[in-house]
């Protein structure tokens, strides 16, 4: 019988031993278990947000003599630039127009056409008590400026109103003229439509 009682408890589970941990040891434990989960935080986080040489995810850097960027990889799937439209611009016209006895007396800017900048100055030369108004330039999609001097004046073209002032300026002090000074400068500029 004493054979078949130690198989018996050979058998029986073993009650479960509760290990006794004293604070040291679990404050210990507790240390390494934090570390251990944010090391792994930080080191999953990072490669999540800088996947290649400081670059986000699908990029990668591109450097040259004082400059560093970031790229799309070859198959990221990244926002590509959408290719934009090439701009298309609307023309536009202004004109001068002066009195019978060459005073200039009359502008207009920014018109659709040729022909409409005309009229609009003549109009503008004749609101203004000129006679005998008629047109005296045109110009299309840049500036005109006038400088006049003491024996008569001198008409430049520029990209821009300085530049087309600048260059009448020198003209008019060129021609001999003395006291130059600007008399007119406007500018038409192109309408972008797209």
């Amino acid at each position: 019988m004493s054979e078949q009682t130690a198989s018996i408890s050979q058998v029986r589970p073993q009650r479960h031993v509760r290990q006794k941990w004293d604070r040291a040891s679990l404050a210990s434990n507790m240390t390494i278990t934090k570390a251990f989960i944010l090391a792994t935080f930080f080191a999953l986080a990072s490669s999540a947000i800088h996947a290649e040489g400081g670059c986000p995810q699908g990029q990668y850097p591109q450097e040259g003599p004082g400059w560093r960027t970031c790229v799309p990889g070859p198959r990221s799937n990244s926002n590509a630039a959408v290719a934009q439209p090439t701009p298309q611009w609307k023309d536009s016209w202004g004109a001068l127009a002066v009195t019978a006895d060459g005073q200039l007396n009359g502008e207009a800017s920014n018109k659709a056409s040729e022909s409409s900048a005309v009229e609009a100055a003549i109009r503008d030369c004749e609101a203004y008590g000129g006679k005998g108004c008629h047109m005296a330039n045109t110009y299309r999609n840049q500036c005109i400026a006038v400088a006049a001097g003491d024996n008569g004046s001198k008409i430049r073209f520029g990209q821009s109103e300085d530049d087309a002032l600048a260059d009448a300026m020198q003209a008019c002090s060129s021609s001999g003229y003395t006291e130059c000074h600007q008399y007119h400068s406007k500018c038409s500029t192109p309408q972008r439509i797209n």
